[in-house]
């Protein structure tokens, strides 16, 4: 009986210092899975920023386009056509007197052959 109290304080004892030398070993397993945590996340992170990255280069170089300026400028065409429609109403509705029918918005090349009323017809 001694000697199984002995044989299984030696064993508890040896079980107890495996278990010691085992606790760091978790340690460096948990910092290093701590590590590999972090570069994912950083690496995500770089990911990220590529990505935002790019698509401000994609659209810095879409407005430095001909195809953005010719959007921009038919979009202001049109515009401007609406408004003009607009006030061309309003001005109907306020001064129903004036003739308006000799001013009219047409598309040309050029600012000043944009409006077919020139001063010789206000007279």
């Amino acid at each position: 009986m001694a000697i199984k109290h002995g044989v299984v304080g030696v064993l508890h004892q040896k079980g107890a210092e495996l278990e010691d030398a085992l606790e760091p070993e978790e340690v460096v397993v948990r910092v290093t899975e701590d590590k590999v945590e972090l570069i994912k996340a950083k690496a995500e992170e770089e990911k990220a920023k590529a990505i935002v990255e790019a698509r401000l280069k994609g659209i810095k170089e879409f407005k430095a386009s001909a195809e953005f300026e010719n959007e921009v400028t038919e979009g202001s065409l049109v515009a401007y056509v609406y408004s003009f429609k607009a006030y061309k109403a309003c001005m109907g509705r306020m001064v129903p007197k004036l003739d308006l029918s000799r001013l009219r918005a047409e598309y040309s090349n050029s600012e000043s052959e944009a409006l077919s009323l020139d001063e010789d017809e206000l007279a």
